[in-house]
C-alpha cells in the first residue's frame, strides 16, 4: 500500500514501525484502538537459539 502511495495513487494507513518514503507524511491516527500483534512460530523451533532469544526479548518489552 505504501508503494501505492509513492506512485501518487491515493492514501494508506499503516502502523508506527513502517517509515514513510522521502515524499511521504506521517500523521498519527489517534482515534484507532490499539493494535494487538502475535508472535508466531512453531513449537520445535522455540528450541533455535535465536528464535528463543528474539520470544525473550518480545516478552521483556511488551506491557
Amino acid at each position: 500500500m505504501l508503494h501505492f502511495v509513492g506512485l501518487g495513487v491515493g492514501v494508506c494507513v499503516v502502523n508506527g514501525c513502517v517509515e514513510p518514503g522521502v515524499d511521504m507524511v506521517a500523521r498519527p491516527i489517534e482515534d484507532l484502538p490499539p493494535v494487538t500483534y502475535s508472535a508466531l512460530f512453531r513449537s520445535a523451533e522455540r528450541q533455535v537459539p535465536g528464535v528463543s532469544r528474539l520470544l525473550e526479548t518480545l516478552q521483556a518489552s511488551g506491557p
